[in-house]
């Protein structure tokens, strides 16, 4: 991975371990404890989907779609990886796939904020095949090819 995506992976990192931090002071100010408590149960749940992240993969697959799950949520929606097995990484970065995908459809519909999307990469002979299914049930499907 390039230098520049690893210090933006980190200064996103940093700038949201920051929000979080600042989001718990508010609620321990105004005396909201359950609030507080609620709010560091749900960041624990998240960083533990990241960690499953990092351990399933590869370290130069992990930093990419972590990456791109750090993007896509720049345009307000949360994506959850299901399944990640290929081969072939270079397809989907030069296809800058999930990203391009989610954006093209955030775009068509004019959609954002508060959306969920799962994805889905599988190796198959002539490329990777990329399932991406919305928290509506609508599920999109793309054959990524070289």
């Amino acid at each position: 991975m390039e230098a520049f995506k690893m210090v933006d992976i980190l200064r996103r990192v940093r700038h949201d371990f920051g929000n979080h931090l600042q989001v718990i002071n508010g609620y321990l100010e105004l005396g909201w404890s359950e609030e507080a408590k609620n709010y560091i149960d749900k960041v624990i749940e998240y960083m533990t989907y990241e960690k499953m992240l990092f351990a399933s993969l590869e370290p130069e697959s992990a930093l990419y779609f972590y990456h791109q799950m750090l993007s896509i949520r720049d345009l307000g929606v949360i994506l959850r990886y299901k399944d990640i097995k290929v081969d072939n990484l270079e397809l989907i970065i030069k296809a800058d796939e999930p990203y391009a995908s989610i954006a093209a459809v955030c775009r068509k519909e004019g959609l954002e904020g508060d959306l969920f999307f799962e994805a889905s990469f599988y190796q198959e002979t002539d490329g990777v095949k990329m399932v991406l299914n919305r928290d509506t049930g609508e599920e999109v499907v793309r054959m990524i090819k070289g």
